[in-house]
């Protein structure tokens, strides 16, 4: 099964709320993305999309029209979301993730989440999603990246039978606000303090006591369908808000089975979160040890006095995510330099050099600092063989911190 529009719609359509209808679901889809000339959108059009019998036109894949990705996705949250049934969010991930499971011609490190960045071996790893972004982010790949045309076989796989398996799933996927890792870094997006955030990280989008999916409420301190409880012993809890409810009525036994569960629950989590962080450092050696031979521009020159990351990037999403990889990758980051520096195998400043030299040349192309950061990122990962997306993140984030890579908002 092909990732395309007419698998993604036909999911879609399947999930459909009252007032949802086919061909009302792919017009807003459409209607998202906007196209380089007036499209008429007929009932016709929509169903030969839908059902994989023509290509999506020309105009809304034109090179020379630059999408917003925000615009996007408001669309989305504001015409499409309507028109989907809400209960069906986490049975629609599961889908998608299985069609992207079963697309052969997409490689694990193909960027499918065009939103959230995230590759395909990311995504299919993932069980925490936030739902607009990653429907804006698939069909961002759909629209850009797929052909349509000659896919009927392909839409006609999306029956009840495989909706049905994939609703059996979907008790694996939480649905969230904000893509947070383990950290002390507040939410920009959802205003939780740095403990929540940690808290809600650790329980993986769920009740502790009975394991039904919670998910952040967007503007507020609390959980939908969630409290954060504080326990006799001081440790804090995520709950349903019918458990939460119940936990002063529990008997003392029922509350140390709860503190126990959540020791374990932080217990597990720091040892994935250091077997990630060690997986996420041999990868971050390993680009290191490759891209020292880059062209080095002798014209850039480096400060090592750096301000601190939020007063030289404006885009609270792309600070979020700089300060979280320095916050747990920047002392690691740093072993790893002296330790290829003592054999030779790099020249931590040279490359600080040749990282502020594309930033300078996107600088003056007129990028944006999310578009500045993904080129830079891009260039070392065309480098390496797009083999570690991730850790070319890590890289750039490294170099805003330690140099001026990006420079400050006051000067």
């Amino acid at each position: 099964m092909r990732l395309c529009f007419s698998v993604v719609s036909s999911i879609l359509c399947e999930c459909a709320s009252r007032r949802g209808n086919k061909h009302e679901i792919c017009h807003q889809l459409l209607n998202a993305f906007p196209p380089s000339d007036d499209i008429g959108i007929t009932p016709t059009l929509t169903t030969r999309l839908r059902k994989g019998e023509r290509n999506i036109s020309a105009a809304y894949v034109d090179p020379t029209v630059q999408w917003n990705k925000d615009d996007i996705r408001n669309q989305i949250r504001k015409t499409v979301l309507p028109l989907l049934e809400g209960s069906r969010h986490q049975q629609i991930v599961v889908a998608i993730k299985n069609v992207i499971a079963s697309d052969n011609s997409i490689s694990n490190s193909t960027i499918v989440d065009r939103a959230s960045e995230m590759t395909k071996e990311a995504v299919l790893r993932r069980t925490s999603f936030i739902f607009t972004e990653f429907l804006t982010g698939i069909m961002m790949y759909v629209f850009k990246y797929t052909s349509n045309g000659g896919t009927q076989a392909d839409a006609a796989q999306i029956t009840q039978e495989f909706l049905e398996k994939c609703a059996a799933d979907s008790c694996s996927i939480s649905l969230i606000q904000s893509y947070a890792d383990l950290s002390k870094l507040p939410s920009q997006d959802v205003q939780l303090s740095g403990d929540d955030t940690v808290l809600i990280a650790q329980s993986k989008g769920r009740c502790l006591k009975c394991g039904r999916p919670v998910g952040i409420r967007e503007g507020a301190r609390s959980i939908n369908r969630a409290k954060i409880v504080t326990l006799t012993s001081g440790k804090r809890i995520v709950t349903c808000a019918d458990c939460a409810s119940r936990i002063n009525s529990m008997t003392p036994d029922e509350v140390d089975h709860l503190e126990q569960e959540q020791l374990a629950m932080e217990a597990l989590t720091q040892a994935e979160d250091q077997i990630a962080t060690d997986r996420l450092e041999f990868e971050i050696e390993a680009v290191l040890s490759e891209v020292d031979d880059i062209d080095e521009s002798q014209s850039a020159t480096l400060r090592h006095d750096p301000v601190r990351v939020e007063s030289k990037v404006r885009d609270k999403r792309l600070c979020g995510r700089i300060r979280s990889d320095v916050l747990r990758l920047y002392d690691g980051i740093d072993d790893i330099m002296d330790r290829l520096s003592g054999i030779s195998a790099i020249n931590a400043d040279r490359l600080g050099r040749q990282i502020n030299r594309m930033y300078e040349d996107a600088k003056e192309n007129g990028l944006t600092e999310q578009q500045i950061y993904q080129v830079i990122s891009g260039r070392l990962n065309d480098h390496t063989g797009h083999k570690y997306p991730e850790a070319c993140n890590a890289i750039v984030s490294y170099y805003v911190q330690r140099c001026d890579v990006f420079r400050e908002i006051a000067e």
